[in-house]
């Protein structure tokens, strides 16, 4: 697993629009943007992502809005507890992959339906 770093929106949005993306954890403080607003925008672009808050102040209404607006599977007070964060990035990664091994098999499961279809249409009409 790669872990990438951003210390800013700009920074981060180079990564997301750069290579895939399976994860994303920010601080509730960050230079001009607050990590509720950039969990919004990476959810409105990549809904895929798999969204985290991280955050020292006990902003409750930050919290509500990043969860509400921005989707967030998980909030962290700090200091976090290291192994509680691990786990939940490999259980948001785990979920992610999942997701889209659903989705693939669906997108298979479609092809072979309009094959199927097609070679029933040629059928009839012969």
């Amino acid at each position: 697993m790669t872990v990438l770093l951003a210390a800013d929106l700009h920074e981060a949005w180079v990564h997301l629009s750069s290579q895939e993306v399976h994860v994303v954890i920010t601080d509730q403080r960050m230079p001009t943007i607050s990590g509720s607003e950039l969990l919004n925008l990476v959810r409105e672009r990549y809904p895929r992502i798999r969204r985290m808050l991280v955050t020292a102040y006990s902003d409750l209404e930050a919290i509500i809005d990043a969860v509400n607006n921005g989707g967030v599977s998980k909030y962290f007070a700090k200091p976090w507890i290291a192994d509680q964060l691990t786990k939940a990035v490999l259980e948001a990664h785990a979920d992610w992959m999942k997701e889209r091994e659903r989705e693939e098999y669906t997108k298979r499961l479609e092809d072979a339906n309009r094959q199927l279809e097609f070679a029933l249409r040629q059928r009839l009409l012969s």
